[in-house]
């Protein structure tokens, strides 16, 4: 005898206009999604941390998308059309003002004990509290990176690269941080109380305070006071000490601070880059201790910003079109967003100049750093000199002496020839 099929005795239990009341209530959470992505963000920065259909229902940050989600309207579209503009109408200012209050939602969960934090008065202003969250010193962890489960954390990858992967020490900075995909709440519509956003999973990072602190005296600014921003400007071209007094030629190089970070990591982190081909020992990174960094002479620096100079303003914007309803899909060059607009929109070159029929959107994390600058390319262009001190010129010399029995005449000419210089020195993509 066939064993009986058991049905869904709960569902089947339920009320047919329980299940007709369920359906609207999910309908109408779908439908505020899409008007959230497909007519909301079209105006708004999306580079930036946007919200969620649990952000809607939580809290007061968006009380015009609640009356959305709450009222009944599956027959009256006339209502359905002025809801849906009055919620246009002040979802600009309410996503501003959402934006500000999870920040410092950020600041009140981490400040206490931070790096700079004694510096604030126990009344703090917003203004201070922010400007604390920027400091290039305060950086922060995703905890669920420890066991693999966390999509942002596994793209991990370099900033030099070409593919449009983010940085993950500018992804977890202030105010990237806010979009990391875990801290983000949920568009699910079968939720009965979909999350809201939650920076749960962050913990400050703290054992690279250090690191971040020794480059930003490196630069000659103060890491009490000293934003990523200000680091950025200061544009600083630092050399590893630490890789200078060894005899490891092609980790001689004039980076920013940001690829100092990566040296760091890749030289200096106690962490194998290839455990199949390890480094000889003869040839192997220095490890542990704290890294000192050397900045250029003003000459030696000016000349590798003329060799890889630091990118403009232009290039930390991407370019949407407001016609287009893909409120992520952004072009990351003017020139393209020029060709889209007259091409399909028939707007001019000067239009999109102006902003018309486009929105810019913050691309920082995109943004690929200057190249690394070798400092036998400085030689190579004239320059003997390259440190503050003298005793570190003669220490550099002395090694090409040590390594090529004199001082080299010539030198490649591009910086992938130096994989010639050494077979086996070759410790990452930012070395």
């Amino acid at each position: 005898m066939a064993p009986k099929k058991r049905g869904n005795k709960s569902a089947k239990a339920i009320p047919p206009a329980m299940k007709q009341a369920l359906a609207n209530v999910r309908k109408r959470k779908e439908s505020v999604v899409v008007f959230i992505r497909d007519d909301l963000l079209l105006s708004e920065d999306t580079g930036l941390v946007t919200p969620s259909l649990g952000d809607s229902v939580h809290g007061d940050a968006f009380p015009d998308l609640r009356a959305l989600l709450e009222a009944r309207l599956e027959d009256n579209a006339t209502e359905r059309a002025r809801l849906e503009q009055v919620a246009r109408a002040s979802f600009p200012t309410a996503l501003q003002a959402w934006r500000g209050t999870i920040a410092l939602q950020l600041y009140d969960r981490f400040a206490a004990g931070g790096p700079g934090v004694a510096n604030l008065p126990p009344n703090a202003s917003v203004e201070q509290k922010l400007h604390w969250l920027s400091l290039a010193t305060t950086l922060f962890m995703c905890t669920r990176a420890l066991d693999g489960s966390c999509a942002d954390c596994a793209d991990d990858d370099d900033v030099d690269d070409d593919d449009n992967v983010p940085d993950y020490d500018k992804m977890m900075r202030y105010p990237y941080v806010l979009s990391h995909k875990c801290l983000r709440g949920s568009d699910s519509a079968t939720d009965d109380t979909p999350r809201a956003w939650s920076p749960a999973t962050l913990a400050p990072d703290s054992g690279r305070t250090p690191l971040v602190a020794d480059l930003v005296r490196a630069s000659g600014l103060d890491p009490a006071s000293a934003t990523y921003q200000d680091m950025d400007a200061c544009d600083g071209r630092l050399t590893c000490k630490l890789c200078l007094e060894k005899n490891l030629l092609d980790a001689d190089c004039a980076s920013t601070w940001w690829d100092c970070m990566g040296h760091f990591d890749a030289a200096h982190s106690g962490v194998d880059i290839n455990p199949v081909m390890p480094l000889p020992y003869e040839l192997r990174y220095p490890v542990g201790g704290r890294v000192d960094w050397v900045r250029l002479n003003p000459t030696a620096e000016a000349k590798a910003r003329e060799l890889a100079p630091r990118r403009t303003k232009d290039f930390g914007l991407a370019w949407r079109c407001v016609s287009c309803p893909a409120p992520f899909k952004v072009f990351q060059h003017r020139s393209i967003a020029e060709g889209h607009g007259l091409m399909w929109h028939g707007l001019g070159r000067e239009a999109v100049q102006h902003g018309e029929g486009f929105v810019t959107v913050d691309n920082y994390l995109n943004v690929d750093g200057p190249e690394l600058v070798y400092i036998w390319q400085l030689r190579q262009a004239g320059l003997s000199q390259y440190f503050p001190a003298t005793e570190l010129d003669a220490f550099y010399f002395n090694k090409l002496v040590k390594m090529f029995g004199k001082i080299p005449t010539t030198f490649p000419s591009r910086p992938a020839e130096k994989c010639a210089w050494s077979k086996f020195n070759q410790p990452g993509k930012r070395g």
